[in-house]
């Protein structure tokens, strides 16, 4: 018997898993992240699993510690991807336009994380971390807040949506790959 009862995986192996046929007969919980988890994957593992077991959607680049939002995918939602959230406890998320505002609900614009999970900047690169950690005011006070680059937008629930990046990053089975340095 299986004795895998919780499973972290990016949706890339979990086609795998599911391609080999492979449950986990103790499994009760499934945490997916780093890539687009699309709904009918979702939907699929939730039905082999006869809708029995906890599945998660997870969001969060490395400069803030990978976990900061987390989706639990038995809510609904009507996209064709499964959404990425809300932030965790200590996260502040905010989705802000070219010109750092707020935008109102349903309007994409990019997301910026903060909080104790941020990083400090990148190691021996000055202007990459001036350009990525910006000081802006989050519940009342100036904090510094982490420029990741991924286009969302706020759902009526108060869940982010990923559409997409604002550069030509890319990820493939989890990993980012820049195409200039390619």
């Amino acid at each position: 018997d299986n004795l895998v009862d919780i499973i972290k995986l990016t949706p890339a192996h979990l086609a795998l898993l599911q391609a080999a046929d492979l449950k986990p007969s103790r499994l009760r919980k499934m945490i997916v992240g780093g890539e687009d988890f699309k709904r009918g994957l979702a939907q699929s593992i939730s039905e082999l699993f006869d809708h029995k077991i906890e599945i998660y959607n997870e969001y969060g680049p490395t400069e803030a510690t990978v976990w900061s939002t987390a989706f639990d995918c038995r809510n609904s939602y009507s996209a064709s991807s499964v959404p990425i959230g809300k932030p965790i406890g200590n996260v502040q998320a905010c989705v802000l336009d070219e010109q750092l505002r707020q935008v109102p609900v349903g309007i994409p614009g990019e997301l910026y994380l903060g909080g104790p999970t941020i990083a400090l900047g990148y190691l021996n690169k000055p202007a990459l971390t001036a350009e990525r950690f910006l000081p802006l005011f989050l519940n009342s006070r100036e904090q510094i807040v982490y420029k990741t680059g991924d286009l969302v937008r706020f759902l009526d629930d108060g869940s982010l949506q990923f559409l997409g990046r604002n550069d030509e990053q890319i990820k493939l089975r989890g990993y980012r790959i820049e195409l200039g340095e390619i």
